[in-house]
């Protein structure tokens, strides 16, 4: 069941309807919010997050739960997106964090992986 304090993006909540239920990717998890609202709404999420103290909270938060969300000790930047693994990918106050290289690097990964044919 969600849980009221959640603080949920508007974007996610607006946007998770046009996704087909699969797997869902969150770019920098912090504490789990995002990730946690798209495991309730049906989706297998892996939840990607370098610093352990947040880890360990969506560990905690998800321990009783029979949501699928897996969480991944990961700097973003060294997750390869596949396309096959995400239906949903969202990066909410991570990419902010991240020089302007890595920031267009990310995009356009994710660019290469949705829309090959841009890169054709």
């Amino acid at each position: 069941m969600i849980k009221n304090n959640l603080k949920i993006s508007p974007l996610i909540k607006q946007f998770k309807s046009l996704a087909p239920r699969g797997n869902a990717l969150d770019i920098g998890a912090g504490r789990g919010d995002n990730a946690l609202y798209l495991a309730e709404c049906g989706f297998n999420v892996t939840a990607l997050e370098i610093k352990k103290m947040f880890i360990n909270e969506i560990a905690d938060r998800v321990k009783n739960s029979e949501n699928k969300l897996e969480v991944v000790c990961i700097d973003y930047k060294k997750y390869e997106i596949k396309k096959d693994r995400s239906a949903f990918i969202s990066a909410f106050n991570s990419l902010n964090y991240s020089s302007k290289a890595d920031f267009y690097k990310i995009i356009n990964d994710i660019i290469k992986v949705w829309f090959p044919e841009v890169y054709a």
